[in-house]
């Protein structure tokens, strides 16, 4: 076990155990308490190099999240127990010291009151609370969670959705009484969630609604929270937190610290459901709560805002803590088998919505979603390859990368409409081109110093295609209709850019998205197993990121244009990433659709690859660090240091 790190009430657990029959489970316990769950099979290299004869050493690491701001002050035995299959059981022990709770660390008296004085603005916060045959200790401690609240201008709207049972009705009524923020009212007959939402809708006065579950919590500061993003974004009619999950026993686990406003993502899932803070009059004019899509009416809610506002406000703190007991979709998502459905009703319906249609066809894993638009034409897609025409020995080969990559666009590829330019030396080898002539057109780089932005630059010169398809000559097509995939994406006008998953010969993945961790670019997920579903299913489902690599970049050719193209500073590195935040800042996103695969040998063809040159590092960050210090689709709640979107 590595050290803990205790930051705001969670100790952050990691650590490897291997053993030579394998490792069957992981237990933590913390003053006597077992804490699950413990995320295994994290990637340790430095084990499986020190330990080569251990089976699974290559992943052997795992990792935890605990929360121990309950805790009494002082030290903790922190014991991690591995079974391996053999059914030994290997232990370690460690003492740590708990400090105070999460919110006590928080929120000071001094500073809450330097927060509440320096608010401009005080909105009114509308809790809406359906409640429907609600156990006794959740409803009281979702409802307390509300009056725990460190700002003060809330009600909150709770509609009995006829629940029949006098205890039910007595509690909402003892604190109806209580406190005169809190408004009550009981239907006469059961209509579902949408229905009685509706009914604690039409309750609300407020400014802004915001949605709680019967039996969720939500934090102290949850409400302060929001009023000062209001107070930052005005104008903002959406706007949402990160989650976590709490046991029935009060224990909060499993965080989600979300991107900023991603739209591709929010296609795949509801990312924003909790805490989910939506503007009263927009909610109200967009018909509130449908009943036709029960189960999924805060998705089919949200979806209907976007459609409508584009002013959408992270926090990007856990304000919500979703429920996880054996009834509760947070635990499983099937244990509301008719929520899946819902949901894709109401995406449908949301692209019926749209200029371009689509259909909505079931994700890599239950709850999430894959959306296949409607092409719109036909247009011709120029692919630009910038080559050196080299031989390469790969693995005790001799490949010939550029007629691989021509050869497999050429025959793997179902998208006809296709026009091939290779932007060459003037040195190619005979043969080689002699098979490239009748096949594309290839143009002659004539600089004497080697310049990738300013080659590929000169290829987009000569193409007539209505848009781009930047390629490396060191990758392969395995994926028939990736060209159809990703036009589907470049074909609307919001969207800049559109990468793939790219894999490494051996089948793991080599590109499936770029960051921007401390302004330095980087790949989530490198070297992962091509089936990695990633943090959230990021490396899983369409998501946007700040970039994607050149190595298979599709774009429109009159968007290169409007930009200046590649920026010829960064002779080679750092020009598909510069191209891509040029595009940012014209309000134009790049998109990583990991349905698209193809082979990438990574930099085989170039002398010193994988070298990146101090200037060009320091040229991209003078360039850029001020504007993308923090990387809009990560969360500063994650790690820095390392790209891979892991809590620990």
């Amino acid at each position: 076990m590595d050290a803990p790190r205790l930051t705001d009430g969670k100790l952050y657990i990691r650590g490897w155990a291997a053993a030579e029959s394998g490792i069957q489970r992981i237990d933590i316990s913390i003053a006597d308490r077992i804490f699950l769950p413990v995320r295994m099979g994290l990637r340790r290299l430095d084990v499986a190099k020190s330990h080569p004869e251990l089976l699974g050493a290559e992943n052997s690491g795992y990792s935890a999240i605990v929360d121990v701001s309950s805790l009494a002050k002082g030290n903790h035995i922190v014991r991690v127990y591995a079974t391996t299959r053999r059914g030994r059981m290997i232990g370690h022990r460690l003492s740590v010291p708990v400090g105070l709770g999460y919110w006590q660390r928080e929120w000071s008296a001094a500073r809450l009151q330097e927060a509440l004085k320096g608010m401009e603005r005080k909105p009114l916060i509308s809790v809406l609370m359906p409640v429907y045959r609600t156990p006794e200790r959740w409803l009281r401690r979702a409802i307390e969670s509300v009056l725990g609240q460190l700002y003060s201008h809330w009600e909150l709207c709770i509609a009995d959705d006829c629940s029949l049972s006098p205890q039910v009705r007595q509690i909402l009524e003892e604190y109806r009484q209580k406190d005169s923020r809190i408004k009550v009212a009981y239907r006469e007959s059961n209509g579902h969630i949408a229905a009685a939402s509706n009914t604690a809708l039409g309750l609300a006065t407020g400014e802004f609604v915001a949605l709680l579950d019967h039996d969720d919590e939500i934090t102290p500061d949850a409400f302060l929270e929001i009023a000062l993003a209001h107070n930052e974004n005005p104008l903002g009619d959406f706007l949402y937190s990160d989650e976590d999950k709490i046991d029935e026993e009060g224990y909060c686990s499993d965080p989600f610290f979300k991107p900023d406003w991603s739209p591709e993502y929010f296609l795949t899932c509801m990312y924003t459901c909790h805490l989910g803070v939506y503007r009263t009059a927009l909610a109200r004019e967009l018909g509130g709560f449908r009943p036709q899509v029960t189960g999924a009416q805060d998705y089919d809610l949200a979806l209907r805002f976007v459609a409508r506002t584009q002013r959408i406000v992270h926090v990007p703190k856990v304000l919500y803590h979703w429920r996880a007991h054996e009834a509760s979709t947070a635990l499983a998502g099937e244990n509301k088998d008719y929520a899946y459905p819902a949901a894709q009703r109401a995406l449908r319906d949301h692209l019926n919505r749209l200029p371009f249609g689509g259909e909505v066809l079931p994700g890599p894993s239950y709850g999430f979603h894959r959306i296949r638009f409607d092409l719109q034409s036909e247009p011709t897609v120029t692919v630009v390859i910038p080559t050196a025409g080299r031989l390469v020995n790969y693995e005790g080969n001799s490949i010939d990368l550029l007629r691989e990559c021509v050869h497999s666009v050429l025959t793997n590829s179902s998208w006809r409409k296709l026009e091939i330019i290779v932007v060459e030396n003037g040195d190619l080898r005979r043969e080689l081109k002699s098979w490239l002539e009748p096949r594309v057109r290839l143009v002659t780089y004539q600089d004497n110093h080697f310049n990738l932005a300013r080659k590929i630059n000169l290829g987009v010169r000569h193409a007539t295609g209505e848009h781009l398809l930047l390629l490396n000559d060191d990758v392969k097509v395995i994926t028939p209709d990736w060209i159809e995939q990703m036009l589907r994406y470049s074909q609307q006008p919001d969207i800049g850019a559109v990468g793939a998953k790219l894999l490494f010969p051996t089948g793991r993945i080599q590109h499936a998205g770029v960051l921007l961790l401390n302004g330095n670019p980087g790949h989530p997920y490198y070297d992962h197993p091509k089936e990695e579903l990633g943090y959230f299913l990021s490396a899983a489902v369409t998501r946007n990121y700040l970039a994607v690599t050149g190595a298979c970049l599709m774009t429109k050719r009159l968007l290169f244009e409007q930009v200046g193209g590649f920026s010829e500073e960064f002779s080679l590195n750092y020009n598909d990433v510069d191209y891509c935040l040029k595009l940012h800042q014209r309000g134009f996103r790049a998109v990583y659709v990991p349905d698209v695969m193809l082979y990438h040998y990574e930099s085989l063809s170039r002398v010193n690859a994988g070298r990146v040159a101090p200037e060009e590092l320091k040229r991209f960050k003078d360039k850029w660090y001020k504007l993308y210090a923090v990387d809009p689709y990560y969360n500063p709640n994650l790690p820095s240091d390392q790209p891979y979107y892991s809590v620990l």
